[in-house]
C-alpha cells in the first residue's frame, strides 16, 4: 500500500469512465510494468529475470471499489493464495482514464503535463509494491527510503517528468494528498536528511490501515511489517480505551485487536509472540484478558513464553475459524452493467422515448404523457416540451438500490463517525437494522410489489451536536445516495412540488429534482431547519412524510396525471426545538433527541475528531503543531469553558482552527520552527480574551433578582437578570389620587405564560404581605418589572419564584445576593 492519501472530496466529481477506457488503463498499467517496472530492477537492482517474471506472472491489477468513500490509501496490496493482487481505488481509475489520452499501442503520450505527471505517479506507486513484492523483509520505512530514492533519480535524468510527478503529488486539484513526500524529495534536493519526518508518514499510513473495512484490513493483516501492525493494533486499541465511547463500540475494537492477533499467530507464530511482547510492554494485557475470561493477574505472575501459550491457547477458542483462517483475502466488488452512474446520454430522444415504451418500470402514465407531448416538441416551443419529456425519461422509475451492508458494519459506521449519542444511535441501529434485514431478502424480481420500505426520522437537538452529519452518515453507511434539502424560509409549497410547465422558466420541484440527482427511488432526502418551515409548505411536507400518501406523490410539473412512488425513500428532518414544529409533522416522524454534550465529552470529540479533522484539512502534521500532552485535556476545557458557550462543538472547532493556522503563521511559517507544542502561554498569546457581558452586579442590591432560562433553540442555559424599579408619579395614594400606570409594568419581551406568571407572583406577595413584613401602604406605588436581553423573547412558567423574589425585595426594602439564581413556577 503506497503511504499518500486521496482527496475524495475531489476525486468523487471524476465521471465513471466506459469499460472500454477502463480496458485502456489496466493494458497501459501493464505497458509501464513491462517497459519500467522491471528494467528497473533488473538493470538497476541486480534481480534475476526468473524472479521478476515469476512476480509479474504472479500479480495482477484490480479496481478496488469504495462506493461509501471508507478507504484513503490509494492502492492495496493483498494475497491470495500464489498470486498477488495490488487493487487500486476506483476513483484513482477513473481519474487516469479521465486525463490520459492513449494511442493505439497504449505508449506514454507526450503532450500535457499532468499526462506525464499522471504516468509517473503511476510507475512510482507499482514500483513501491513491486519493492515489498521483490523484497519482502524490507520495512515500510525502507520502502519509503527507496522510494525517495527512485524518484530523485528522475530530477538528474529527466527534470520535465520529475517536476510533471511533484505537480501531481503537491496540487490539491489532483485529489493526491502528497505532501509529505515532496516533503522528503525536497530534503533531499538540499541533501539535508529527512529520517525524522518519516514518523509522521508512517504514523498516518498506520491509522489509514486501522480504520479500513473490516474484510479489508483482516485480508492483508499477516503481510504487514511488524512496526506497521504495532501501530494499527495501538490505533485500534487505543480507540477501545475512550471512556466516551459507546460500549458496543469500544467492544468491537477490542474484538477486532483479538482477531488480528489471531490472523498473525496463525500465519506466523514466531512473529505473533514478538507482536504479544511488544504490544504488551506498551499497553499491558490486562484488557484483553478481561475480554477472554482470563484472570488480568496473570500479566504479572507468568512469565512471556507461558502467558503467550495462555494468551495463544484462549485466542482459538475467542475466535471463530473462519476468522483465523483468512488467506484469500477481501472478495474485490467489480460494477456490474448498469449500474455505473450513467455518462452523459448518446442516444437521440427518439431513441430513449422508444425504449422508455418497452420499460416495464416505467408507468404507463408516464408514457401516454411522453407520446401526449412529444410532437409538440418539434414546434415553436419545442424546448419547453423537451425538457419536460427529458425530466420524465430522468426520473429512475421503479430503480431500487439494495442495501448489502451488515447491521453490525452498519454500527461500526455511526461509531466511528459521531462519538456519543449513545440513544440516539441506538434507536437509529433499532431501526435499520430491521431494513437491511428485509433488503437481504430483496429479489430485483419483485421490486415492483416493494413498497413502503421508507422511513420519516426528525432529528431535534441544538445546534452543532451533529444533527445533519448523522443523516449523512446513516445514508453513507447504508450505502445510499442523498440529498440535501433547506426547509430554512420556505414560504411555498412549489418549491417541493414545482410549477406548472407551462409557466416560463418553471421546473420540478426539490423533490423531483432529488430523485434524479440520486438515481434511486430509494434515496435519502435530508430536509433541515423543519423548525423554520413557513406555514404554506406544511401540506405538501405532510404528505411527503405521510406513509398512505406518499406512494402517490404529485409534481406540478409533471403534471397531476403522474403518480410519484416516495414510499421508499428516507426523509430525516432536523429541528433546533420542537417547539415550532407543526404537531402534524411530529406525528409522522420518529422523533429523536440530540442532547448537548457535556464538557468530558467535547474534549472526547476534540481529542479524536476535530484535531484530526483540521490536520487533514490543513495540511499540518502531527509533529508540526499539537498540545502539550501532559496539558492537553485542561487545554481543551480551558478553551471549552472560556471560550466557548454553546451546546455542539462548532464553536470550538472554529477556536482550535484559529489556534492552529495562527500558530502556524506566527511559529512555523515566520520563524521556521519544525514542531510547536501549544501551551496555555501560547493560548493566551494567540486567542483574544473572552469579552464576555456582566450579568452579575458587583454588590447585592434590592429588587434585583437573577433567574435561571434555558435556550430552547441554542440549547444552552442562560441568566435573566430582573429588575423590580419603583415609579414615583408625584401622586400621593393614600389622599385617594389614582396612578397612570398599572401595579405593575413590564419590559423585556416576555411571551403570555411568563406574563401569567408576573401576575401570579404580583398576587402572591399581595397575598402575603403580612407574613413577609411588608407595608401595605408601601404597594401602593407601581413597579416596573424589567426583564434584561430584550432583543429576546422569553416564555415559561419557571420565572415566577424569581419574579416574586424580586418583588418582595423591592417591597421589603432587603437586599438580594447577587450570586444567587432561582428557577421554579409559583402559585398564589
Amino acid at each position: 500500500m503506497l503511504p499518500i492519501e486521496l482527496d475524495h472530496k475531489v476525486l468523487k466529481t471524476v465521471p465513471v469512465p466506459a469499460y472500454k477506457s477502463m480496458d485502456r488503463v489496466f493494458q497501459t498499467l501493464q505497458t509501464i510494468l513491462s517497459q519500467n517496472i522491471i528494467p528497473y530492477f533488473r538493470n538497476d537492482r541486480g534481480v534475476s529475470l526468473v524472479q521478476l517474471a515469476d512476480l509479474r506472472q504472479s500479480t495482477v491489477f484490480r479496481r478496488m471499489e469504495d462506493e461509501g468513500n471508507k478507504i484513503s490509501l490509494p492502492t492495496l496490496l493483498v494475497r491470495q493464495k500464489r498470486s498477488w493482487t495490488i487493487l487500486i481505488h476506483e476513483r484513482l481509475l477513473d481519474y487516469l482514464a479521465h486525463i490520459l489520452s492513449f494511442r493505439s499501442e497504449f505508449k506514454e503520450p507526450a503532450g500535457a503535463l499532468k499526462e506525464r505527471g499522471m504516468l509517473k505517479f503511476f510507475e512510482f506507486l507499482l514500483r513501491h509494491h513491486f519493492e515489498h513484492l521483490v523484497f519482502p523483509n524490507e520495512s515500510e520505512l525502507d520502502v519509503i527510503r527507496s522510494d525517495i530514492e527512485f524518484a530523485a533519480g528522475w530530477g538528474k535524468k529527466d527534470p520535465k517528468d520529475y517536476q510533471a510527478f511533484l505537480e501531481v503529488l503537491s496540487n490539491p486539484v489532483n485529489g493526491i494528498i502528497g505532501k509529505n513526500y515532496v516533503e522528503l524529495l525536497d530534503r533531499t534536493q538540499r541533501r539535508e536528511d529527512y529520517d525524522f519526518r518519516l514518523g509522521r508518514i508512517v504514523a498516518a499510513y498506520a491509522r489509514h490501515i486501522a480504520e479500513l473495512p473490516t474484510s479489508f484490513l483482516m485480508g492483508l493483516f499477516p503481510d504487514l511489517d511488524l512496526q506497521i501492525k504495532l501501530r494499527v493494533l495501538s490505533h485500534i486499541y487505543r480507540n477501545s480505551r475512550i471512556s466516551g465511547q459507546p460500549l458496543s463500540k469500544r467492544t468491537a475494537d477490542l474484538r477486532k485487536v483479538l482477531r488480528l492477533f489471531a490472523i498473525t499467530i496463525h500465519h506466523d507464530s514466531s512473529e505473533g509472540m514478538e507482536l504479544f511482547k511488544t504490544f504488551r510492554k506498551r499497553w499491558g494485557a490486562a484488557s484483553l484478558f478481561k475480554e477472554m475470561d482470563i484472570s488480568p493477574s496473570l500479566d504479572q505472575e507468568r512469565a512471556l513464553p507461558q502467558l503467550f501459550e495462555i494468551f495463544k491457547k484462549n485466542l482459538e477458542v475467542f475466535v471463530e475459524p473462519e476468522d483465523i483462517i483468512n488467506q484469500q483475502g477481501p472478495q474485490t466488488v467489480f460494477p456490474q452493467p448498469g449500474t455505473d452512474p450513467a455518462p452523459p446520454q448518446t442516444k437521440s430522444l427518439k431513441e430513449r422515448i422508444d425504449e422508455a415504451r418497452t420499460d416495464p418500470d416505467i408507468p404507463q402514465a408516464v408514457t401516454d404523457l411522453i407520446e401526449k407531448n412529444k410532437m409538440n416538441a418539434a414546434g415553436q416551443s419545442g424546448a419547453k416540451y423537451t425538457e419536460l419529456i427529458e425530466t420524465l425519461l430522468a426520473i429512475p422509475w421503479g430503480k431500487i438500490k439494495k442495501i448489502q451492508v451488515s447491521p453490525d458494519e452498519f454500527d461500526e459506521g455511526l461509531n466511528r463517525s459521531h462519538y456519543g449519542l449513545k440513544t440516539p444511535k441506538e434507536i437509529i441501529s433499532d431501526f435499520f437494522a430491521n431494513l437491511i434485514w428485509r433488503y437481504q431478502h430483496f429479489n430485483e424480481s419483485e421490486k415492483r410489489r416493494w413498497h413502503r420500505t421508507g422511513s420519516a426520522l426528525l432529528f431535534v437537538g441544538p445546534p452543532g451536536v451533529g444533527k445533519t452529519s448523522l443523516a449523512i452518515s446513516i445514508a453513507r453507511n447504508l450505502g445510499v445516495p442523498y440529498h440535501k434539502i433547506s426547509l430554512g424560509g420556505m414560504k411555498d409549497e412549489a418549491d417541493i412540488r414545482g410549477y406548472g410547465f407551462t409557466y416560463e422558466g418553471s421546473k420540478p420541484g426539490l423533490i423531483v429534482q432529488g430523485l434524479i440527482k440520486m438515481g434511486v427511488m430509494n434515496g435519502m432526502f435530508i430536509m433541515d431547519e423543519t423548525d423554520k418551515t413557513e406555514k404554506f409548505a406544511i401540506a405538501t411536507l405532510l404528505e411527503i412524510l405521510d406513509p398512505e400518501q406518499n406512494h402517490l406523490f404529485h409534481d406540478k410539473y409533471t403534471q397531476s396525471t403522474i403518480d410519484i412512488d416516495l414510499s421508499n425513500c428516507h426523509f430525516i428532518l432536523t429541528a433546533n426545538t420542537v417547539d415550532t414544529v407543526p404537531a402534524a409533522i411530529l406525528d409522522r416522524c420518529e422523533v429523536i433527541f440530540l442532547d448537548r454534550y457535556s464538557v468530558d465529552e467535547k474534549i472526547a470529540i476534540a481529542r479524536e475528531f476535530l484535531v484530526e479533522r483540521i490536520r487533514e484539512r490543513y495540511m499540518i502534521g502531527q509533529d508540526e503543531i499539537l498540545f502539550d500532552p501532559e496539558e492537553e485535556s485542561e487545554i481543551l476545557r480551558h478553551l471549552i469553558r472560556d471560550y466557548t458557550s454553546e451546546a455542539g462543538v462548532r464553536d470550538l472547532e472554529r477556536i482550535v482552527r484559529t489556534l492552529f493556522l495562527r500558530t502556524q503563521r506566527k511559529e512555523i511559517i515566520a520563524k521556521g520552527k519544525s514542531s510547536v507544542k501549544l501551551d496555555l502561554a501560547r493560548i493566551h498569546k494567540y486567542l483574544n480574551v473572552p469579552n464576555r457581558q456582566r450579568l452579575i452586579n458587583e454588590d447585592d442590591r434590592i429588587g434585583e433578582m437573577m433567574a435561571l432560562g434555558v435556550n430552547m433553540e441554542m440549547g444552552v442555559g442562560a441568566l435573566i437578570p430582573i429588575q423590580a424599579t419603583p415609579v414615583r408619579t408625584g401622586h400621593d395614594r393614600k389622599n385617594g389620587s389614582q396612578s397612570y400606570l398599572s401595579m405593575v409594568h413590564t419590559t423585556g419581551n416576555i411571551e403570555r405564560v411568563m406574563d401569567e406568571s408576573r401576575k401570579v407572583a404580583s398576587t402572591a406577595i399581595l397575598h402575603l404581605a403580612e407574613e413577609l413584613g411588608i407595608d401595605a401602604a408601601d404597594m401602593s406605588t407601581p413597579v416596573h418589572l424589567h426583564f434584561m436581553g430584550g432583543s429576546t423573547k422569553k416564555d415559561g412558567p419557571s420565572a415566577g419564584a424569581a419574579i416574586a423574589l424580586a418583588l418582595a425585595s423591592l417591597y421589603g426594602k432587603r437586599k438580594i445576593r447577587r450570586d444567587v439564581a432561582v428557577t421554579g413556577e409559583i402559585d398564589t
